[in-house]
């Protein structure tokens, strides 16, 4: 998955760059999270690549289940972090793990609520901190862009976000 940007367009060819993904693109936290869980093995994500698969298979679970971190919640600045979040699944898992003995050829157990808080958290993280961006720039150049991301939950935020803001949304 390609790495986030927010941008502000000055002028025509003219950019000035608010914030940048500083570590993990979404696409790979979710790539790995997928693997993690191991939800290529999963009715509901057999063939999909990690983002349709959690998007599939989170459906059925509680976002609220599992309480994961609001990343750089503190940081006034617009850049983006998800390896916190994916580490934060990677201690659950190795929790779970520990627990209980668990067959390596089938997914994760309770994999649909860590999909479902997962998910969650990466798209609160890209919608606050794109928010943020938008506060900074007092609305003068009111216009959202969500080129590349084909998954319906970050849409529907988007969505919601342009709605609640007054800003048009172009895909």
């Amino acid at each position: 998955g390609g790495h986030c940007i927010l941008l502000v367009c000055e002028a025509f060819g003219r950019f000035f760059r608010l914030g940048q993904t500083l570590d993990d693109s979404p696409g790979e936290a979710l790539d790995k999270v997928s693997r993690m869980l191991r939800l290529h093995l999963h009715p509901l994500g057999l063939g999909l690549p990690g983002g349709a698969a959690i998007e599939n298979i989170s459906n059925y679970g509680d976002p609220l289940y599992y309480q994961l971190p609001h990343i750089m919640s503190t940081r006034l600045d617009c850049h983006f972090s998800f390896a916190g979040i994916k580490t934060a699944v990677q201690r659950i898992v190795y929790e779970l793990e520990q627990k209980m003995t668990t067959d390596p050829s089938i997914p994760t157990p309770g994999c649909e609520h860590i999909a479902a808080a997962f998910q969650q958290a990466v798209f609160r993280h890209i919608i606050t901190r794109t928010e943020r961006a938008i506060i900074y720039c007092q609305k003068q150049w009111p216009m959202l862009s969500n080129l590349v991301c084909q998954l319906h939950y970050i849409n529907y935020d988007f969505v919601y976000l342009s709605d609640h803001i007054k800003v048009p949304q172009y895909y």
